[in-house]
């Protein structure tokens, strides 16, 4: 069903609206119990070290190519950010 949109302070939605939400498929403690092994192993408890490195690397020679550096960020914004610094969009 299509709503016509005459003006954008005019939109009239529908009585009932269904959003679609996504739910999450989290892993089982099994499947993951290796990495929370080697996770204790190490004592490194932060995003810094050696299954993120592992991670990296990984993923660096997956994309092969024109890839060149590969790193991993704590969410989008982060990631946005440091992206329009490495193309000197950003002011400073």
């Amino acid at each position: 069903m299509t709503h016509q949109i005459d003006s954008y302070w005019q939109f009239d939605p529908p009585d009932q609206v269904t959003v679609p939400v996504a739910k999450p498929r989290l892993p089982s403690f099994e499947e993951i119990a290796l990495y929370m092994r080697r996770i204790e192993q190490s004592q490194w408890y932060s995003n810094g070290r050696p299954l993120v490195q592992e991670f990296e690397r990984s993923l660096e020679s997956h994309i092969g190519g024109n890839a060149t550096r590969v790193a991993t960020v704590a969410n989008a914004t982060v990631g946005l950010a440091l992206a329009l610094l490495a193309y000197d969009l950003c002011l400073r």
